[in-house]
């Protein structure tokens, strides 16, 4: 942003005699307004179920025991008021959906989807994990 305020600040200072410099300097006002307002409309709250805390950790299960082939029904209840309680229960309830990858908020999507895939693959037995290891939705899973 930086490098494109110089340039418009060039651009004046050549067309200072110009009979279009008000409406230049308002054209510079409006980029610069959108520039601001676009990058502003990328920046993801904690409201967001986009948004992950630093402090999130991806090798951690969520829930206690990990699923096996006794225990589905608990287990299920379990992480879905866990993700839920991490405003990430979208993920696995199909709300919330993959952005384009020219998307702003695609990398943002991306970082949480993997996030909540991590969690749910180490809430899990061995045996299973091995069966749903190489899905990379969380909603597949």
């Amino acid at each position: 942003m930086k490098s494109s305020v110089a340039f418009f600040f060039t651009l004046i200072v050549i067309t200072c005699n110009c009979f279009f410099f008000h409406r230049f300097l308002f054209f510079i006002f409006v980029f610069l307004f959108n520039m601001a307002k676009e990058e502003a409309s990328t920046t993801l709250t904690s409201e967001s179920y986009l948004y992950l805390h630093p402090d999130e950790s991806q090798v951690v299960a969520l829930v206690s025991p990990v699923l096996d082939s006794t225990n589905y029904h608990s287990w299920s209840k379990s992480m879905l008021t866990a993700l839920s309680a991490k405003n990430k229960s979208q993920f696995v309830n199909g709300s919330a959906k993959k952005p384009e990858k020219e998307n702003s908020l695609f990398n943002a999507w991306q970082r949480c989807n993997d996030m909540v895939v991590s969690w749910i693959v180490h809430s899990m037995s061995s045996n299973i994990r091995q069966s749903i290891l190489w899905m990379e939705n969380a909603e597949d899973i």
